[in-house]
């Protein structure tokens, strides 16, 4: 249903913006309704999630998605719905093995993405 190549297309043909705020953490980021389309942070969503990695880097596990030196993962917002896809240089940090306490852990992808 999703292919790699296209992923990889709608993910640079973004804007994506320093989150200078987190300096302890370098990363970048496209928030939803920064996307050239919902449909493409629809697609991208469920694409990281389908080709990603189950790996820990931060606080829980999560899909992380490799391309031309990047990590690309997303993170729910407080309704449990996407709000916004990260990316980071690989070099940054390196995953970790994953907690005991995540193990069994299910990473729900939902269908759905906020309103613009």
């Amino acid at each position: 249903m999703y292919d790699r190549t296209e992923l990889c297309k709608r993910l640079n043909n973004q804007s994506w913006k320093f989150a200078k705020t987190m300096p302890y953490m370098p990363h970048f980021h496209v928030w939803f309704d920064r996307w050239t389309s919902s449909d493409d942070f629809k697609y991208c969503v469920h694409a990281v999630s389908e080709f990603g990695k189950w790996e820990f880097c931060m606080i829980e596990p999560r899909h992380y998605f490799y391309d031309d030196g990047w990590r690309y993962w997303w993170l729910n917002g407080r309704n449990g719905c996407p709000i916004v896809i990260n990316r980071e240089r690989i070099t940054i940090r390196s995953p970790k093995p994953i907690p005991d306490k995540f193990k069994d852990m299910a990473y729900h992808v939902p269908n759905w993405v906020p309103k613009r």
